[in-house]
């Protein structure tokens, strides 16, 4: 599957992995979310997703395949095309202004809620809008990331901390994940 990522309203090929791990001697991993709720998605050991280790500190994820485990997922090597992709969503601002709303993403409601809409969401994590506060208090979410799939035709709608709404189409396998 090939990845995209929705950020700081634009929608850009490929996904920036975090390169922390790699110290350790460890596959980089997908970070999503923010302070204690973050979550890693790492890569599958078995069968890693390839990265281009050049551009990035952790690398950059072009293509992966999301492999159920016991605890959640991992990003394996894909071992055929499909047509679906995968997406990460990270609504959080970093020039965000004290007192701006929450960022937050959904699914277009014209073509979502499938029967399968549910299964299309992989991980989901949120960052604090307080560092310093209790951050898993409902009061201190400043953002909300995703990892989802996304079919032919699927549309998502994100809006960041500051406002700034990205709607995006999976127009076709040719033409990727567009911008409206």
């Amino acid at each position: 599957m090939k990845v995209y990522t929705i950020k700081h309203g634009q929608v850009t090929r490929g996904a920036l992995l975090n390169g922390e791990h790699k110290m350790l001697g460890q596959y980089p991993a997908l970070e999503l979310g923010g302070g204690t709720n973050t979550v890693r998605v790492r890569m599958f050991r078995k069968n890693p997703a390839e990265f281009d280790r050049g551009r990035s500190w952790g690398g950059d994820l072009m293509e992966a395949h999301p492999v159920r485990i016991r605890d959640g997922f991992t990003l394996a090597k894909p071992h055929r095309q499909g047509e679906q992709i995968l997406v990460v969503i990270k609504t959080r601002n970093l020039m965000c202004n004290r007192g701006s709303q929450v960022g937050t993403w959904s699914f277009d409601p014209r073509t979502t809620p499938t029967f399968r809409a549910v299964d299309q969401i992989l991980v989901t994590a949120t960052g604090p809008i307080d560092y310093f506060a209790n951050q898993h208090d409902l009061d201190n979410i400043g953002w909300h990331d995703a990892l989802v799939v996304m079919n032919v035709g699927d549309i998502v709608q994100a809006t960041d901390q500051d406002g700034q709404v990205v709607i995006a189409k999976y127009e076709s396998v040719e033409s990727g994940l567009v911008k409206q």
